[in-house]
């Protein structure tokens, strides 16, 4: 018999996988470990599960820190430790300032492992396993519900993706009823579906477990020194072997809206990610899900042939051209200015002569300009760090180099003064947006 949802959710530990670095960000993870990352505004990549966790109904979560972890506790604990605390719930950080972190956990299975004497003092039946680094929205209650009625031991939630995206993920091989048959951790030639050779199903690192039965495979896992001591390496695939493990085809939290997943793990996603946004293409829907935190801009329409705009309180754009762009809160992009689908992270100041186009410009970064990137590939492999799907990252120590060698001539650069975008002439008077003060 089935346990009632409410009871699944009131018995559930979600234990968030925060720790990572996400070197594949390069220089926004400098600084930040990825789930602290800035995405739209002044929310931050780990506001999504956040967010999930607390809709689902579920009350009590540990998230494990590790690379990085102050700027993430801190934002934790100002934005989602009260808001847990506000329904009767708990939400704490692991690691960070520990003897754990000073050791650092030797893998994302370890993380648990040693931390299974607080899950034991909170008794959960189940324990949700979750990462704390894409950008989506779901109800983990459904997929309790599946957990509970198969008897698995490894309920694991999956998406369909193209088949050379799969890659990146763990990919399932799984029969008609959901069985796992099979599990690849990151593939180079990954297996395609039978009825769609060209896509392929793939883990979001999402995991349900009952809590007896994963304790005793960490405690084994931990025995062992050949292991990795990671989900998708070691305790998934071994699970998966013994022929207990089930697949939850992923769904949108409501029937009205439409599922949108995406590991924003790399420059060229987390652009993709923030042009959906800015597009109406993400199908996330704050007002049935809310984000709870952080969540505060809009999308604008811009006069003129401009595609909308992500705009944010606290930024100031008035007299600039942007073209299907993210500017978070407290930005500043002068007159002149102009930017093709492009995102500006919290803090960044743009100058009038700044063109720029397929770029993200990292936080707190200052271009008095005159430049001009985004239009020659060679060139802006100079400068800045260019992605294989030809998105600019630009941070402040790119621009400092840029500035103290600017004078030198270099093939294919312009004076911003001769510059003329390409496509349809530029309307005579520039497009104003809406400007936002600042807080006082």
């Amino acid at each position: 018999m089935t346990s009632k949802p409410a009871l699944l959710t009131e018995t559930c530990l979600a234990f968030v996988l925060a720790g990572g670095r996400g070197s594949r960000l390069h220089e926004l993870t400098d600084r930040d470990c990825k789930p602290a990352i800035p995405f739209a505004g002044s929310s931050r990549i780990v506001d999504f599960v956040m967010a999930n966790v607390l809709n689902s109904g579920i009350r009590q979560a540990f998230v494990a820190t590790q690379y990085q972890p102050d700027r993430l506790v801190s934002h934790l604990r100002n934005r989602w430790e009260p808001r847990f605390a506000a329904v009767d719930g708990m939400a704490a950080c692991l690691g960070s300032g520990t003897e754990i972190e000073s050791e650092g956990y030797r893998g994302t299975a370890d993380a648990i492992y040693r931390n299974i004497a607080r899950i034991d003092r909170l008794k959960p039946r189940h324990v949700l396993v979750l990462a704390a680094d894409h950008v989506y929205q779901m109800d983990y209650r459904p997929m309790l519900e599946r957990h509970v009625e198969t008897g698995a031991d490894i309920t694991i939630a999956a998406d369909i993706v193209p088949r050379h995206e799969a890659r990146s993920f763990g990919v399932i091989a799984a029969d008609q009823r959901g069985q796992v048959l099979g599990f690849q951790e990151k593939p180079a030639d990954p297996a395609g579906l039978p009825e769609d050779p060209e896509r392929a199903l793939a883990s979001m690192g999402i995991y349900v477990f009952d809590w007896v039965r994963l304790r005793r495979v960490l405690i084994q896992d931990a025995a062992n020194e050949l292991s990795s001591h990671d989900f998708g390496k070691d305790i998934v695939p071994a699970m998966a072997a013994r022929g207990h493990a089930y697949v939850y085809r992923f769904s949108a939290p409501h029937a009205e809206a439409r599922s949108y997943w995406r590991d924003v793990g790399t420059i060229d996603a987390l652009h993709t990610a923030h042009m959906d946004l800015a597009d109406g293409e993400s199908a996330l829907d704050l007002d049935h899900w809310p984000l709870h935190a952080g969540w505060i801009g809009s999308r604008c329409e811009v006069a003129g042939p401009g595609r909308p705009c992500l705009i944010y309180p606290g930024s100031e754009a008035v007299g600039a051209y942007l073209d299907a762009s993210s500017v978070a809160p407290l930005v500043n992009i002068a007159p002149g200015a102009h930017l093709q689908k492009s995102v500006v992270m919290q803090g960044a100041s743009l100058g009038a002569h700044v063109r720029l186009k397929n770029a993200i410009i990292a936080p707190n970064t200052r271009i008095d300009g005159p430049l001009v990137a985004g239009f020659d590939p060679d060139e802006d492999e100079n400068w800045f760090r260019r992605s294989a799907g030809g998105v600019l990252l630009i941070d402040q120590t790119m621009i400092d180099r840029w500035m103290r060698e600017k004078r030198r001539p270099r093939h294919g650069w312009r004076a911003a003064q001769d510059y003329k975008p390409v496509g349809p002439e530029r309307p005579t008077r520039l497009q104003e947006l809406l400007t936002l003060s600042k807080p006082q």
